[in-house]
């Protein structure tokens, strides 16, 4: 792959690994929302048809050059809010081995890196996924919230503030419940950064 070369397209890069025309297309103007167990969120784009034709392509295609681009707007969002100031390490949402083994990498885990690589945040794997869930696409509230009940667990922790990150919010359901987890192993404090809304 030409490292000169948009990730989306054959244009020259301009910004997070974006060429112009593809990097316009982001949309910035994200809503600023409350969810419980978290001290703050932070959505850094809106999930038009544009994103979410790329994060598809890089959760489900193989794409995984995608990671640097995404991992480039997550760091601006961390210090944009000054969360590298707030935290003592980043995690992640974590897959099911199962998971891991039919896509055959962790997307969120190759952001992670990179954002460590970028910024030297320190990255800990502190959170395991222990139970099997459905997929979240098509299910009501309720039915997320029902679907992830109790299916994260934490390495004990000692009043550290965290900052976690996902990619695609949508209710919410995934990063309450890891959240959670977290406080629930001795986290003072949890910050999530998410990709899109």
């Amino acid at each position: 792959m030409d490292l000169s070369r948009c990730e989306n397209c054959t244009n020259p890069k301009y910004k997070a690994g974006l060429c112009k025309d593809c990097y316009s297309n982001l949309d910035f103007d994200t809503p600023k929302i409350k969810l419980d167990g978290i001290t703050d969120i932070n959505i850094c784009l809106n999930y038009n048809r544009f994103l979410r034709e790329i994060i598809k392509r890089y959760k489900f295609n193989d794409e995984t050059h995608f990671y640097k681009t995404f991992a480039e707007i997550i760091i601006e969002e961390i210090f944009r809010e000054k969360l590298s100031t707030k935290i003592d390490f980043l995690t992640y949402i974590p897959m099911t081995r199962a998971a891991y083994l039919k896509r055959g990498y962790n997307q969120l885990k190759l952001i992670a890196e990179e954002i460590e690589n970028m910024t030297g945040i320190e990255v800990r794997e502190v959170l395991r996924k222990k139970k099997h869930t459905k997929d979240q696409i098509g299910l009501s509230f309720i039915e997320r919230k029902l679907n992830l009940k109790d299916a994260f667990e934490s390495e004990k922790l000692q009043g550290e503030k965290v900052l976690l990150i996902d990619d695609v919010l949508t209710t919410g359901a995934t990063v309450e419940e890891a959240a959670k987890a977290l406080k629930a192993a001795g986290a003072s404090e949890v910050y999530v950064v998410v990709l899109a809304h």
